[in-house]
Order: C-alpha cells, then structure tokens, then sequence
C-alpha cells in the first residue's frame, strides 16, 4: 500500500490516520513510473472495502488518455531533408553508426554531435549545410594558414626560355618534367585525367583561376560547368561553381575532363 499511494498520492497529513490526496500530476508520476490506468485502479479497489469514487476513477482515465502525447528524446543533431533523400540517408550504410532515427517523413534524428553528422555525410557523397538553432544558415569560414618563410636565403637558378627549349629537347620528346604538387594529389584521387588536365586543373587551383569541368554527380547526371577551384579537403574539391553562383564541393574522381573556359 505504501508504494502504491508513495507512487500515485500525494501526502497531506501523516500519523495514525494519514491522508492522500490524488491529482492529476500524481497519477502522471504514477504512470512515468510504470503504472497503468487498469494496474493502478485494480490496486486501489484492492485497498478499498467500498468502490471507489467516480471521480477518482475519471482522474485516472483522463490522465492516462493524456499521457504520452508528448514524447522527448535525446538528440545530438537534427537533419531536415526531402522525403526520398530520407529514405535513401537511412539506407546508406556506411550512415548506419550514426544512429538515425526518423521522427517525421522529412526529419531525422542522431545522438552523434553535429560535426560527426556533417562529416559523415559529407564523406558518403552528400553536400550538407549546417543551420543554427533559429534554423539559419551557418557560414564555415576556413581560415588559411600560411606557412612560416624559411628565413634563409634561397639561391635558384635563372633559366631563360632558350635554354629552356634545349633542356626540352635534349630530354626528347617522351619525357615529362615532374609534376606539380599540386597536380600530383589530384591525380592521385582522379587516375582518369591526362596530364595536361590534371595541369590546368592544379594551376587553375594554385592561382584561383577559372576552369572549365565536365561532372558526373553521384546520380550519374553530366554536368558542364564554369569552376574557381578553391581548395582541396580530402576527396573534394571546393570551388565557386559559376552554374550555380555558389560554393560547391565537387568529388575529384567524378571529374571526368578539364578544360579552358570559353
């Protein structure tokens, strides 16, 4: 008996007569606690030689019809996207250790903090944005880190373009000189493009120039488009797409050929 009214009653007088008073907020903590309308009535029938009074019967009623309407979960992030999109988020299965749970047809839900959700779905193929809590947009600055000058000096060696052009064919005509740093990390994501591309492409990257690109996005829709390059982050590559008059990340290996702009 004393757990039952400790559960479902709250106390108004103790000593050899105690007295319990029930009300709506004591029959919810009864029920967070476990309790079911039908389990907490047949207990107070149970303690009562009379039946119990209709109105303590319709309390117990009312507040169990109420209760749980309103459900709260954790969540680390919240993803808002088209239905269809949805679907196939939930299916992904490299997405799958993020935890995601649908809440409604166009939201989802993760305990992973908000940086592991975008990281996550940007390496899956996917171009997330990150909102605020009012639901704003939330501009990523990247900051650019220059790197320290080395303060000795550096002797180079002038070549003028006729000793150049000697050097060239002397080496014969199948030599290469090596390649840019740059173009080396691009072809090393992208084997599909020839040298003189992977070069375009590294100077158009280097100095901030445009380029011309022939895309394949992951649904396999071609796309020819006018790029800035920007910068390279992991297999991306993120440039001011003049098409779409905003920044986009572009996945290198999908790039399927460079040339100037028109």
């Amino acid at each position: 008996m004393r757990g039952l009214l400790a559960d479902a009653a709250v106390p108004e007088s103790r000593g050899a007569a105690s007295l319990h008073r029930f009300s709506p907020g004591s029959i919810r903590a009864a029920l967070d606690a476990g309790w079911t309308a039908d389990e907490l009535l047949a207990a107070l029938r149970g303690l009562s030689e009379r039946p119990l009074p209709q109105p303590l019967e319709y309390l117990v009623g009312d507040v169990a019809r109420r209760h749980g309407h309103v459900r709260v979960r954790p969540a680390g992030a919240c993803l808002v996207l088209d239905e269809a999109l949805s679907e196939e988020v939930l299916r992904t299965r490299t997405l799958r250790p993020l935890g995601l749970a649908r809440l409604a047809p166009t939201v989802l839900t993760s305990p992973a903090d908000p940086d592991t959700v975008l990281r996550a779905l940007r390496t899956a193929g996917y171009f997330p944005v990150r909102e605020d809590d009012t639901g704003a947009l939330v501009v990523e600055r990247r900051e650019t880190r220059l790197a320290e000058p080395d303060p000795r000096p550096v002797a180079r060696d002038v070549v003028t373009p006729e000793a150049l052009a000697t050097r060239l064919i002397a080496a014969g005509v199948g030599h290469q000189l090596p390649a840019s740093p740059t173009a080396a990390v691009l072809g090393s994501l992208n084997p599909r493009l020839d040298r003189d591309e992977l070069d375009l492409l590294a100077d158009a990257l280097d100095h901030r120039r445009d380029v011309r690109i022939t895309y394949s996005d992951r649904n396999g829709t071609i796309s020819h488009r006018v790029v800035t390059p920007e910068q390279v982050m992991h297999r991306w590559l993120v440039a001011w797409c003049h098409l779409r008059d905003d920044e986009r990340e572009f996945t290198v290996e999908n790039i399927l050929d460079v040339a100037p702009p028109l």
